[in-house]
């Protein structure tokens, strides 16, 4: 149960850098316009 729940918590940080990573890639895209949209949206 330990061993499983330890690979569990790997792989749920795995995925918060995975996500986090992606996430600034895309905002990195973004013009100035929708930087700002989003930054509204995640202050909300």
């Amino acid at each position: 149960m330990r061993k499983l729940a330890t690979q569990q918590s790997r792989l749920m940080a795995e995925l918060i850098v995975a996500t986090s990573r992606f996430q600034a890639e895309v905002y990195s895209f973004l013009t100035p316009e929708q930087r700002g949209k989003v930054d509204d949206a995640r202050d909300r």
